[in-house]
């Protein structure tokens, strides 16, 4: 955290492990969560991840942005978690650089989390006024192999700060 921002923390969650929460003072009513999810094959993971998300992003008079690595391939998946009134105004996903085929576990579940929770996957996310595109976030000795860092956001912050 930059220490010139820690005079507008107004509030700061870390009961849930591996996740970080807070609220500035200048943007009342947005809560800015850190999120780590390890992939669905490490002995570390666990659904209660998912479960601890799901309860932090619950409050609908808050909006979110949540950040991380969250160990997430979507592939077409993606698609799914645009709500009608986004796919009417034509937001749409352009193909993630990774070019995976099929979505993974995490993705899945964080999938189910915006669609119940009304936030969408902003890398990626093609709108009337802009692209916000993603990038490989997964090196493999010299190599970025995938994009598995997301951000998840509500739909009403979208195209407010361009």
């Amino acid at each position: 955290m930059k220490h010139y921002l820690e005079k507008y923390i107004q509030r700061i969650d870390t009961t849930a492990e591996d996740q970080i929460w807070l609220e500035f003072s200048f943007l009342p009513h947005i809560i800015f969560g850190g999120v780590y999810i390890p992939p669905a094959d490490s002995p570390y993971f666990s659904l209660d991840a998912f479960s601890k998300l799901q309860e932090k992003v619950l409050p609908p008079t808050s909006r979110y942005i949540v950040l991380g690595d969250m160990n997430s391939r979507f592939g077409p998946l993606v698609n799914e978690v645009i709500g009608k009134k986004q796919r009417e105004a034509g937001w749409a996903y352009d193909p993630s650089p990774d070019g995976v085929a099929h979505p993974i576990q995490n993705a899945k579940h964080i999938a189910h989390v915006c669609q119940s929770w009304d936030l969408v996957v902003l890398n990626n996310l093609r709108t009337a006024e802009q692209v916000y595109r993603g990038a490989l976030s997964f090196r493999r000795g010299q190599n970025w192999i995938s994009e598995l860092d997301v951000c998840l956001i509500t739909p009403s912050l979208v195209d407010s700060s361009s």
